[in-house]
């Protein structure tokens, strides 16, 4: 949002809030167009949150807050995370722990009663494992190499909460 402040400034344009806020939404549009939500996702979330488990968000992400909560909240998915924690809006990055550490904190947890689920071995599983919590990557094959996971999984909504139970 800054460095599209400060071209608008050096053209001459407008660079106010609004106008801002409104140039990033639509920058992130395509992004979003392209996005799909896994079958079930939305019952599975359901479920765990009433079993009582406290979800969050961490992401690396360079596009503000309040696009991505608008995204989140298009989607049905925003009432699911109270937490969310955006790179952008730390001085943290995944897989530095730290950001894990505060989404622990932010749920009143400790990050070995935390499961973590990310897509990336380099970034989610080793920043999640470094930090202490239990990870699980979503991805076609299972990692290999260095950072591989607790658990993988290739369907959140039905694979996930067998995982939580085994675990609980």
């Amino acid at each position: 949002m800054d460095l599209l402040a400060k071209l608008n400034r050096r053209m001459g344009l407008p660079h106010d809030v609004a106008t801002m806020r409104t140039l990033n939404d639509l920058f992130y549009q395509p992004l979003a167009d392209h996005a799909r939500l896994e079958p079930g996702v939305h019952t599975m979330l359901a479920t765990l949150r009433d079993r009582g488990l406290a979800l969050a968000i961490v992401s690396n992400t360079f596009v503000p807050a309040h696009t991505l909560d608008a995204h989140l909240e298009r989607v049905g998915l925003l009432e699911f995370f109270p937490v969310r924690l955006y790179s952008c809006e730390t001085i943290y990055r995944k897989p530095h722990r730290r950001i894990f550490q505060m989404a622990a904190a932010a749920v009143n947890a400790r990050c070995r009663e935390c499961l973590f689920v990310g897509d990336r071995p380099d970034t989610d599983v080793k920043g999640a494992r470094r930090a202490g919590m239990i990870a699980v990557l979503k991805r076609a094959e299972p990692a290999t190499g260095r950072w591989r996971s607790d658990h993988h999984v290739t369907r959140l909504a039905e694979e996930l909460p067998a995982i939580v139970d085994r675990l609980r």
